[in-house]
């Protein structure tokens, strides 16, 4: 969704005077986690190894302590 967003909007949501939401669950994957920290302007490291596991399907945003 990030890298593309046409591939799943048929129009912006500015355009029609929305915004973007990403949903972050205990099934979102690392990009997803790191998106919503930014949104969020928390600061985190990359390499957080709490971050390496989340997307990976066995624990997700979830089981890597992270509260958003």
């Amino acid at each position: 969704m990030m890298k593309d967003p046409h591939s799943y909007e048929h129009v912006t949501p500015e355009s029609v005077g929305n915004h973007r939401k990403v949903l972050v669950s205990d099934q979102a994957g690392r990009s997803n986690v790191i998106a919503e920290l930014e949104r969020a302007g928390i600061a985190y490291d990359k390499n957080d190894p709490k971050l390496v596991r989340a997307g990976r399907g066995d624990e997700g945003a979830r089981g890597c302590g992270l509260r958003l």
